[in-house]
């Protein structure tokens, strides 16, 4: 089979398969910081885009990371490959209202995506204990402090002493 009817196959497949939009993806992007609002216009202006195809009912939308097979693995490469060179992880740039049908270009399909919201949860899970225990530390830890301060300045000393403000030389 020669180059010309490869590209030519490749083209009617993708006229003829309605099935799936395309996805730009980009590669290596940068990280919005914890607890920002990721704006897939703004962060990933400038960076080269990959396209990728996707199921037309799969949910998908800028900011959210996708899995791909790499150009420099197939499906051929025996399992004993690493992961990390087997598949990449990007992030989508866009999703296309239409495919760009008129180019003759043999689109590869996603792998899957990757849902962080199992992993936020147990992220937010943790911070609410740590903040707990952090408490109960404080707890534990002033208890101990006024126990050692009554024993050293007797419980009248202890129960008149309050710390209420802190001053500042020169401040009022």
């Amino acid at each position: 089979m020669n180059k010309d009817t490869h590209i030519s196959t490749e083209r009617v497949l993708n006229l003829l398969d309605d099935s799936f939009k395309t996805i730009k993806v980009v590669f290596n992007p940068p990280q919005a910081p914890v607890g920002v609002e990721f704006d897939a216009d703004k962060v990933l202006d400038g960076f080269k885009t990959y396209t990728y195809k996707v199921p037309k009912s799969f949910e998908i939308k800028p900011g959210d990371l996708v899995t791909v097979i790499s150009d420099v693995a197939s499906p051929a490469i025996p399992v004993t490959t690493k992961a990390d060179e087997r598949y990449k992880v990007g992030m989508v740039e866009s999703v296309d209202a239409e495919p760009n049908l008129e180019a003759d270009v043999s689109y590869k399909w996603i792998c899957g995506a990757i849902d962080l919201g199992m992993y936020n949860s147990c992220q937010e899970r943790d911070k609410e204990l740590r903040t707990i225990i952090m408490k109960k530390e404080k707890k534990v830890e002033t208890d101990k402090m006024k126990a050692f301060l009554q024993d050293s300045l007797g419980i009248d000393g202890v129960s008149t002493l309050k710390l209420t403000e802190i001053k500042v030389d020169g401040q009022d």
